[in-house]
């Protein structure tokens, strides 16, 4: 048993490297996009069920929504290793450069 719980433990791990490598760098020209997984989905506070949904890229993007994850069917059924295509559709007028892409 513990034999396999190690083995669990490292596909797992293995598989969460690969997809790092896999992973293209976010994207930063307007409407462009790239392609990533997602790695980690839980909540801003990670105590609280009801707080905001935070999902964590492999291309180390964290994206925060101000709702909860019950509330948005694709965050209920997503899982780490799930491939995200993300783009970036705009940028705000007074955002320091490189900010809104780093």
């Amino acid at each position: 048993m513990k034999n396999l719980q190690q083995t669990i433990r490292f596909t797992l791990s293995y598989l969460l490297l690969t997809a790092r490598v896999l992973a293209a760098p976010p994207p930063t020209r307007i409407n462009y996009c790239s392609n990533t997984f997602i790695q980690e989905i839980t909540t801003r506070f990670d105590d609280e069920a009801d707080a905001e949904a935070v999902v964590v890229l492999t291309n180390g993007v964290v994206l925060f929504f101000y709702v909860k994850i019950d509330e948005v069917p694709a965050l209920k059924t997503a899982l780490p290793g799930d491939k995200v295509k993300l783009c970036l559709t705009q940028v705000p007028d007074d955002c320091p450069p490189g900010f809104a892409i780093s």
